[in-house]
């Protein structure tokens, strides 16, 4: 390092401490933000990466694979710039406050920014294009904002000088003027889409008495729409302001972290897409599809075109059956029931004269028959005699305990008389 180069290090080191060491806050801490806000943003998209790669990669055309894989590669590459920055100006760097107005390392993070910006960018243009029925004045003026603005970040690449304290348009005309253009178009290109998106869809509304499902889903597309785009044009825009109104601060450090933002917005679209039953996307030819999916996932449309192809190559026949029912009734002859003795028992007269027959010793079988004179079976007979002995047989228990009675109530007269006497 000549004796001149050391004399400008330690200008821009005395000049570097005068502007950071009055408040270190307001210079240090945007700086320590917006790689805290970076790295969190980084994690929600590795989080959504996986989540596409295992739910919708498969079945994504293959522009759609390689726009994903890019911006996720990008969005990695342009974390381990961040970590490598803030390594140098805090740790390898540490109290050398001349690191921060190194603006190749800057003008670096902006290549980073664009070459994530503009793909997502245009993406989202591609998709208003479709939904307003293919304008050309749409496309020429997107295209047109596009192009100027990545043109413009890396004509600042190059015309930007290495270390300046500041960026003004007194000081360095050119690259303030492209700084402008680049923020301003991107910004200009996110409402143009934005807008055109939303009222697009809000057209599309049936607004009619059955339609009420598709009519939410469009609400729905909408306000994912709406916050998928509008967080990155308000990172672009507060980006633009804080440079705008303060070149000399390093509040727009804290926007190192907007190529995530627009990488999450991307993301949030494409997985967004599941949630949606209706085929509310762009309709293409079958055997020319388009080169961005529409919100169903190319599986299902695949599905449907394979019906619909079988269905008019092949001819259905209907086969209608009619069966008739007939049904018939049979009346049995009703059947003669025989006399039992269980079911139909004699009277108790005839039960009296067996009983009587059996005490005098005769044999009275023929005299016992029922009411209406119908003979006994031998069986009948024999079930008859021995109803007749049981009941015998309870009768003169039934003399016995009655004799068994009167002899304890003359004992007990006989006992009640001595005891009479005896009193007396």
């Amino acid at each position: 390092m000549t004796t001149t180069s050391m004399a400008d290090a330690a200008d821009l080191e005395a000049l570097a401490q005068k502007n950071f060491i009055s408040d270190q806050g307001l210079a240090f801490g945007p700086y320590i933000l917006g790689f805290a806000v970076d790295g969190f943003t980084y994690g929600l998209l590795v989080i959504q990466f996986l989540h596409w790669l295992n739910v919708s990669s498969r079945t994504d055309r293959r522009s759609i694979k390689i726009l994903l894989w890019y911006i996720f590669l990008a969005a990695t590459a342009y974390s381990i710039l961040t970590v490598v920055f803030m390594f140098d100006l805090f740790v390898y760097g540490y109290s050398i406050y001349r690191n921060f107005y190194d603006f190749s390392w800057i003008t670096t993070f902006f290549i980073g920014v664009t070459i994530i910006q503009t793909p997502v960018s245009a993406f989202f243009a591609y998709r208003a294009y479709y939904l307003i029925g293919k304008s050309k004045l749409f496309a020429f003026v997107t295209s047109s904002l596009l192009t100027t603005s990545f043109a413009a970040c890396i004509a600042v690449k190059v015309v930007a000088p290495r270390v300046a304290p500041t960026i003004n348009f007194d000081l360095y005309p050119v690259t303030f003027v492209l700084l402008v253009v680049w923020l301003t178009s991107a910004m200009i290109t996110d409402i143009i889409v934005t807008v055109t998106i939303t009222s697009a869809l809000l057209k599309a509304r049936m607004g009619f008495v059955g339609f009420e499902r598709t009519d939410n889903l469009i609400k729905k597309v909408v306000v994912i729409s709406i916050e998928a785009q509008l967080i990155p044009t308000i990172f672009t825009a507060g980006f633009l302001i804080s440079f705008g109104a303060s070149p000399n601060g390093n509040i727009s450090a804290f926007f190192i972290c907007t190529p995530k933002i627009y990488a999450l917005a991307l993301m949030s679209v494409l997985n967004a897409r599941q949630f949606f039953q209706a085929n509310i996307g762009p309709e293409s030819h079958p055997n020319r599809p388009l080169l961005l999916p529409r919100l169903s996932s190319y599986k299902q449309y695949q599905v449907d075109v394979n019906q619909a192809a079988a269905a008019k190559s092949h001819t259905q026949t209907e086969i209608h059956v009619q069966t008739e029912t007939i049904q018939e009734t049979y009346q049995l002859e009703s059947m003669p029931v025989k006399r039992s003795i269980n079911r139909h028992p004699p009277p108790l007269s005839h039960f009296g004269t067996e009983t009587d027959s059996i005490a005098t010793g005769t044999d009275t079988d023929q005299d016992i028959t029922y009411v209406d004179d119908t003979p006994l079976t031998p069986f009948e007979k024999h079930k008859a005699r021995e109803g007749a002995e049981i009941l015998h047989e309870e009768e003169e228990e039934k003399e016995k305990e009655k004799e068994k009675e009167k002899e304890k109530e003359k004992e007990k007269e006989m006992e009640k008389e001595e005891g009479d006497e005896y009193n007396r």
